[in-house]
């Protein structure tokens, strides 16, 4: 059964466009449940829902959009709650190509105009579409209006009046503002949109910061604005639970070389902290001008446990992107796709699409070091680049080829679209770049550290029986194995040359794609991190790391053989993120609870990462978790149902995580704790 779902999701994944349907789209809502729920609930599920499944298509994107609309049920959700979020799971559009992800829309404009506001009441195309849509709007706001009415819903006269402003009125108060959200943020999921960002949301509700009720009122408010975000958690969830997208930007430097920061920055940090939801998350972006105060309220919610908050350090981000070539206004004003990636505000960049693999060039000149063994390191380094450039041009041919599906909900609130009167998926963006993601560089730069040891310092191996014995898997020569993985694993430590090796690859890579442009005269970049550290390594050939057939790439920006937490950090540090090379470089890091959990102990901790960001790490993440609770976990998941760890760039709770992911995670537990 698993390797049935396994084949019919592969095929989803790359043909789904064409089979889309009733019965294909009812097995992926059985496969979604099933994850969460387990095999006999979720089709029990599917079977009770099947005749309100309705895949729709129409004579263009906006009619159907339309259609769409007119078949969503509204149900009202908790009685007490102050919002209505109107998403119905079993309702979805057929696609025709790729759709924009790992974007938000720019909520600032729903909450600061009217929808009748936004009509743009002109005759040509791209007015007609955007007024349409508009329209449909309003008649689906009029029937959950309706549908509220008719319900129990304790607060039902305020969200019936937050509702109705929507078409004529910009908002007056924090929970029209929030109604107004979550109703084009269900829209955005209903429409197929995948890892739907939020956004600076401190930002776009700053104009209410002046609300005359207490921290205490407010903060209940955001929690059940939270509340229901995390609704459909499992509809949301994309490759993996908890893979959402729905990240909330907090905090940044602003052009007048200030520091934002408002009421509402840190009330959402407290609600997630007493939430304790892993979803949806916190990004925080920090400089050396952020107050003490809120450095408090972060080191809060790291201790909370539960995976939030991601950092990210404007004073590196920042000059990149303007390097890069953004505005000021973009770049002070970036956000993230959908777990790490900057990209400009009111962006919609594709910044994840696929992944570099650094162990492929490996692969690719094998058959050449069969051939002619290179006669030295530097040879050897010539051959790698080359095998790399085949792997980064098929993948720029990739890319150049993707169709992308007319997207009018995003276009709707974007100011470039509507100001060219052309869809943000056409081109119609203020920028249309895309991001690439790298990933094994720690395996990568490993096997050349190896490499470099092994054959051509200590003369133990030649290159070509080190490579054929790699390629069979090591298989009779587990003493060559253990070697390799016996020897230091340079990479995530502070070493000069391995520094030095890392930014001569990325500097390769970002030449490498330097002369690309995209149908829409957009730019590639690049960054060091990506979520395909186990999906791509699946039967992927071992490596001179000593890494097995199948076994999981190294994370992000890490090393989990040393618990030298300062030398990991100044490693990030002396890495070169300009030229391109910002799509994301989070350093990844393992921090045991009772660290956290000492008072002096944790004083230390947050000093030191402050130092970190001051000499230039450009973002982290942590995991507060032990071995011993992961294993306990894993052996009786019913005693752990709330235990949340952080996956890729997103929290999930351990339990509803496929079994390579808990094995991974203890495994590298595992190996910082015997490194501490």
């Amino acid at each position: 059964m698993k390797k049935l779902f396994s084949l019919l999701i592969n095929i989803y994944k790359k043909y789904g466009n064409l089979f889309q349907g009733k019965c294909f789209y009812a097995f992926i809502l059985f496969y979604k449940h099933q994850r969460e729920w387990g095999t006999g609930r979720a089709l029990k599920y599917v079977l009770k829902e099947f005749p309100h499944i309705h895949v729709i298509k129409g004579r263009d994107k906006v009619s159907a959009i339309g259609k769409m609309l007119e078949k969503v049920r509204i149900r009202p959700g908790q009685s007490d709650s102050l919002f209505v979020y109107p998403v119905d799971e079993c309702v979805t559009l057929k696609l025709k190509g790729k759709i924009l992800g790992n974007c938000c829309v720019d909520y600032s404009k729903i909450i600061g105009n009217s929808l009748e506001d936004l009509k743009m009441n002109e005759g040509e195309v791209f007015s007609l579409s955007n007024d349409s849509l508009i329209g449909y709007i309003e008649s689906f706001t009029e029937r959950i209006i309706a549908s509220v009415g008719s319900s129990e819903l304790k607060n039902k006269d305020l969200i019936i009046r937050n509702l109705q402003d929507t078409k004529t009125k910009k908002a007056d108060t924090l929970e029209g503002a929030l109604q107004r959200i979550l109703l084009i943020n269900a829209i955005q999921w209903q429409t197929g949109h995948i890892l739907v960002g939020l956004g600076r949301l401190d930002l776009v509700l700053d104009r209410f910061s002046d609300d005359k009720r207490t921290d205490e009122e407010l903060k209940g408010i955001l929690k059940d604005f939270l509340r229901n975000l995390h609704e459909y958690y499992c509809l949301k969830s994309n490759a993996l639970m908890g893979d959402t997208g729905q990240i909330i930007i907090l905090g940044g430097n602003t052009e007048d070389g200030g520091y934002f920061t408002n009421r509402f920055t840190g009330l959402f940090l407290d609600a997630v902290k007493e939430l304790d939801l892993p979803d949806p998350k916190v990004l925080i972006r920090i400089s050396s001008k952020t107050p003490d105060q809120l450095w408090e309220k972060i080191t809060d919610l790291i201790m909370a446990e539960n995976g939030s908050p991601l950092i990210s350090n404007d004073d590196v981000v920042i000059p990149c992107m303007l390097e890069f070539g953004y505005s000021k206004e973009e770049a002070y004003g970036y956000t993230t796709s959908a777990c790490w990636e900057p990209m400009p505000g009111e962006g919609c960049e594709q910044n994840n699409i696929v992944s570099i693999n650094c162990l492929e060039a490996f692969d690719i000149i094998s058959g050449s070091i069969k051939e002619k063994e290179p006669d030295s390191f530097e040879a050897f380094m010539d051959l790698y680049f080359d095998g790399l450039e085949k792997h980064v041009k098929e993948i720029l041919d990739y890319i150049d080829g993707i169709e992308w599906e007319e997207d009018p909900v995003i276009s709707l609130f974007n100011s470039s679209a509507r100001s060219r009167h052309m869809d943000a998926a056409c081109g119609g963006g203020r920028s249309n770049n895309y991001g690439l993601l790298t990933v094994a560089m720690g395996n990568a730069v490993n096997s050349i550290m190896n490499i470099k040891k092994l054959v051509y310092e200590d003369h133990i191996f030649s290159l070509q029986e080190l490579d054929r014995i790699r390629r069979s898997n090591f298989k009779g020569r587990a003493d060559v194995r253990e070697l390799l993985s016996g020897m230091p694993k340079m990479y995530g430590t502070d070493d000069p040359a391995v520094v030095s090796m890392v930014n001569m690859i990325t500097g390769r890579i970002r030449k490498m794609v330097s002369e690309y442009r995209n149908r829409f005269n957009g730019r590639v970049k690049i960054g060091l991190s990506s979520p395909h550290y186990i999906m791509n390594s699946t039967d992927y050939p071992a490596s001179f790391d000593g890494r097995g057939k199948g076994d999981p790439f190294a994370v992000h920006i890490s090393n989990d053989h040393a618990s030298d937490h300062i030398g990991l950090i100044s490693f990030a540090a002396g890495l070169d993120y300009g030229n391109a090379g910002f799509n994301g470089n989070v350093v990844d890091m393992l921090v045991s609870p009772a660290l956290i959990n000492d008072t002096m102990q944790r004083e230390k901790f947050i000093y030191m990462l402050r130092q970190g960001f001051k000499q230039g790490m450009f973002q982290l993440q942590l995991n507060c978790i032990s071995a011993d609770e992961l294993r306990k976990a894993k052996a009786n998941p019913e005693d752990f149902p709330d235990l949340i760890v952080r996956v890729w760039g997103f929290n999930a709770y351990f339990v509803q995580l496929p079994e390579e992911y808990q094995d991974y995670l203890i495994e590298r537990a595992e190996r910082y704790e015997r490194a501490s």
